[in-house]
């Protein structure tokens, strides 16, 4: 069966912050929720519920430079809509947030796709 490479739309980009740690020091999240929907590139509709494996990286440019974390999660996909918590595999340290210039970027079927700005 030929494989249609699928393109991830991004629907939310931040959903929300969650954090632990100490009140007094600055709040670094650990765990960052994020929603996104993945279309099939030829007809642009929803693809096919299913569990994908999609790749997540952060970086620290829009194109090139350096990547600061990534993880990898099976992810349960519906109506093309896909919800994870990253930072549950792979922590998010301090420096990955330690610069406002943050880029993070979907990548399925070893296809990464156009990185996404943080935005607070």
């Amino acid at each position: 069966m030929k494989r249609r490479a699928l393109c991830v739309c991004i629907g939310l980009m931040m959903c929300g912050l969650m954090s632990q740690g100490s009140l007094v020091q600055a709040q670094i999240p650990q765990h960052l929720a994020y929603q996104g929907v993945l279309l099939d590139s030829a007809s642009n509709i929803p693809v096919n519920d299913s569990i994908y494996d999609l790749t997540f990286r952060i970086w620290d440019a829009e194109v090139g430079g350096l990547e600061l974390w990534s993880e990898m999660q099976a992810v349960s996909v519906t109506d093309g809509i896909f919800n994870v918590l990253l930072g549950v595999s792979t922590p998010l340290l301090p420096l990955v947030f330690a610069d406002s210039s943050r880029w993070l970027e979907t990548e399925i079927s070893n296809t990464p796709f156009a990185r996404k700005k943080f935005s607070s």
